[in-house]
């Protein structure tokens, strides 16, 4: 956590503009992060959701 470098966050007061997601575009990383573990464990490279049904058939 120490190689991360300082984030400054900012909060906008925006009530001219309906609300939004804010936090979705990260999760998109997630699921091939994990089938990258997965495939450097055990060799099977899973390209569909949910990761754990392909990997049990």
């Amino acid at each position: 956590m120490s190689d991360i470098p300082q984030i400054e966050t900012i909060l906008i007061d925006r009530r001219d503009v309906k609300p939004a997601g804010a936090g979705e575009s990260p999760i998109t990383t997630i699921a091939p992060a994990l089938a990258n573990a997965i495939a450097a464990i055990t060799g099977k490279r899973l390209r569909a959701l949910p990761l754990l049904r392909e990997l049990a058939g």
